[in-house]
């Protein structure tokens, strides 16, 4: 799976925190939330007539379940290069920005995917073949709904 993401040409590295309580299935709505907040913001407000392979893929990989300090790890691909900066705009210093306007007690910390090799390992560490499928989610997942 490292290989498979490391192979897809992933832009940005998005930690997402909630810092409180929440339950999965409200989590997976916000995850969705943010998704179409960042594509409306970086291809217009017809975002959802863009072509699939137009539109920013994401990978989110849930982490801290069991324990109650849930957050999600995730991998992003911005395709046009012109969208690489207004992307990280979008999430200033570790407070603020779009994911504080769904969450606001949320943080994240952000980063440039410079070695997707370990990126993709680091957002990965926690997955393995018996880990349960609730626990990683595609964009596309979405797209579909």
């Amino acid at each position: 799976m490292v290989n498979h993401c490391r192979d897809l040409g992933f832009t940005h590295a998005l930690t997402l925190s909630w810092n409180r309580n929440v339950v999965l299935s409200v989590a997976k709505r916000h995850l969705k939330l943010i998704h179409r907040k960042v594509d409306r913001k970086l291809l217009g407000c017809r975002y959802n007539a863009k072509p699939r392979d137009e539109r920013t893929l994401a990978v989110f990989v849930f982490e801290g379940l069991k324990t109650g300090h849930i957050h999600v790890h995730s991998l992003w691909r911005v395709r046009d290069r012109q969208h690489l900066i207004p992307f990280a705009r979008l999430f200033p210093e570790e407070r603020g920005g779009i994911w504080n306007g769904i969450v606001r007690s949320g943080s994240y910390k952000l980063a440039l995917v410079d070695d997707p090799h370990v990126f993709a390992g680091y957002a990965l560490k926690g997955q393995h073949p018996s880990s349960d499928a609730q626990e990683m989610i595609w964009s596309l997942d979405f797209l579909r709904d």
